[in-house]
This record gives C-alpha cells, sequence and structure tokens, in this order.
C-alpha cells in the first residue's frame, strides 16, 4: 500500500484503531496481571494456612506431653477424678495433631514437604498411641511405669526432630511463595511499563506520520497562499506531494492560480491594446486639429482680401 494515497479518512481510522489496540492490550495486560496477583494471593494464603496448621501440630504435640504428664501427677497425688477430662484432653489433641497434619499432607505445598509429611505420619501414629498406653497403663497400674514414660519420651524427641524439620519446609515455601508474588508484582509492573512505552513510541511514530501528511502539506499551502499575497508572483506553486483529500486540495489550489494568472494576462495584453488604440486616437484628434487651425487661417486671409477689395466701392 502506498502511504502517500492514503486518505484523511484513512488515517483518523489508522489512528482510532490503534488506539482501541493499545487499550486492548492494557486491558490484556491488567488482566493477565491480576491473575497472576490471584494466583500468588492464593499461594501465600495457602501457604500462611499451612505454616499456621504447623504451628498449631506443634502446640498439639506439646499438650499432648502435658496431658501425659498431669494424668501422671494426678495418678501419683490419687486426684483419679482429674483422670477422665485428662484423656478426653488427650484424644482431643491427638485428632487435632493429626487433622492439622492430613489436611497439610493434601495442601500444595511442594514435593519436599510432602515426603516429609509422609514420614513424619508414622512417628506421630507412634507418640500418639503411646501416650494413650501410658496413661491407660498408668490408671490401671496405679503407678507410673518408668519403662513405657521413657519410650514416650523417646517418641516424644523423635517426632519434635521430625516435625522442627517439617515446620522449616514449611516456612521455606512459605518464603518462596512471597518472593514468587515479589517477582509476579515486578513483572507485572515491568509488563505494564512496557505496553505503556511500546504504546507511546508506536503512537508518536503514527502521529509523526499523520503530521508529515497533513500538518506539513497544510503549512506548505499556506506558506505559499501568504507568499503570493505578499509578493503577487502567481507563478508561485505549492508542492504536490500527496494523493488524497490534501492533494486534491493542493492541485485545486494550483489550478486556481494558474487559472488566475492566465486571466491577468489576458487583462495586461487587453490592456497594452487599449493605450495603443488610445496613443492612436490622440495623434489623430492632433492631425485633425492642426488641419482646421490652418483652414481658419486661410478662411481669414481670404476675408481680408475679400475685404479690401469691396471696400473700394462705394455703395
Amino acid at each position: 500500500m502506498n502511504l502517500h494515497q492514503l486518505s484523511v479518512r484513512g488515517m483518523l481510522i489508522g489512528m482510532t484503531g490503534f488506539v482501541l489496540l493499545a487499550m486492548l492490550a492494557l486491558a490484556g495486560s491488567s488482566l493477565r496481571n491480576t491473575q497472576r496477583l490471584d494466583g500468588a494471593l492464593l499461594q501465600v494464603g495457602d501457604t500462611a494456612q499451612a505454616i499456621r496448621r504447623q504451628m498449631d501440630a506443634d502446640m498439639m504435640h506439646d499438650a499432648i506431653r502435658s496431658d501425659v504428664l498431669a494424668a501422671l501427677l494426678a495418678v501419683r497425688e490419687g486426684r483419679v477424678l482429674e483422670i477422665p477430662e485428662i484423656q478426653r484432653d488427650l484424644v482431643a489433641h491427638g485428632e487435632r495433631l493429626k487433622l492439622n497434619i492430613a489436611i497439610n499432607a493434601k495442601a500444595d505445598l511442594g514435593e519436599a514437604v510432602r515426603a516429609q509429611t509422609a514420614a513424619t505420619q508414622p512417628r506421630l501414629n507412634l507418640y500418639i498411641d503411646a501416650a494413650r498406653q501410658v496413661v491407660a497403663a498408668t490408671v490401671r497400674g496405679g503407678q507410673v511405669d518408668a519403662r513405657k514414660v521413657a519410650e514416650f519420651e523417646k517418641d516424644f524427641a523423635a517426632l519434635e526432630i521430625e516435625m522442627e524439620k517439617l515446620s522449616d519446609l514449611i516456612q521455606r515455601d512459605v518464603e518462596d511463595a512471597r518472593k514468587d508474588a515479589h517477582a509476579r508484582v515486578s513483572g507485572s509492573k515491568l509488563n505494564t511499563v512496557f505496553i505503556l512505552l511500546l504504546s507511546i513510541v508506536a503512537f508518536g511514530l503514527f502521529a509523526r506520520f499523520v503530521f508529515g501528511r497533513v500538518v506539513h502539506p497544510l503549512a506548505a499551502l499556506a506558506s505559499t497562499a501568504q507568499n503570493i499575497r505578499d509578493s503577487g508572483d502567481l507563478t508561485l506553486r505549492a508542492p504536490e506531494t500527496e494523493n488524497n483529500e490534501i492533494g486534491h486540495s493542493i492541485q485545486a489550489f494550483n489550478a486556481l492560480i494558474e487559472k488566475l494568472q492566465a486571466i491577468v494576462r489576458d487583462v495586461r495584453g487587453n490592456s497594452d491594446l487599449i493605450h495603443h488604440a488610445s496613443r492612436t486616437l490622440t495623434s489623430t484628434a492632433q492631425d485633425g486639429a492642426i488641419h482646421t487651425a490652418m483652414q481658419a487661417r486661410d478662411l481669414a486671409q481670404l476675408a481680408d482680401a475679400l475685404e479690401s477689395s469691396v471696400s473700394r466701392f462705394k455703395v
């Protein structure tokens, strides 16, 4: 397509289309950025919930040990009426610990967290079972079984090590989620800035093209008209560079000046003819005046001669 033949209407349509495309690009980028940010926020929220559940599981881990120690102390001090409540708390804390670990096992927390959760669950079950067995044996026997208590403490320590590993991995996932969210936010900003800069550059180039195809020819036309007005030089012509509405207007202007030049040329030629005829008439009139004067003089001389001749006679 020849750009010099692009009409003003086409330029306006192109500019409108470009603005619409830029708006669509910005809208699409904003939508994509929103989706990315939503994903990042969901990931941060999930990891935050996971760390909260892990912290609750750690508390239940300690609470179970506290329940066991409370039961042992109650049996030793003969406070048997408190045992049923302690056993209910022990069961509730155990179920709550299992539930938190099970939910985190199903959450999208990465392969390392899932592997560590799978390794932690068997020890967790052993720990809960050991706690129940210690309390049950103590209640039945009425005294503390040191061997079972030692095994329970061993299970507690082993589970604590696994729980700390799991907490560290979840905390690492939380940090990774935060970094990913920050990266997504930064990427969204960069995408928006890139699209804006690209739109500005493209719009500037298009505006420069339109400026060169519309404003420059009109400015040249106005300059030519002003020069003709100031100098009266009808040989001047506006440059014809476009084949659109602007170019047609310039062609019409040049045609008008050319016709005006022809009219002035004709008028000037007719004026020369009139001046020649005027000079001819003036010369003819002058010759006639001289001839008339000569005739008058001859008549006067003739009259004088007649009067002189007649004066000799008497009547």
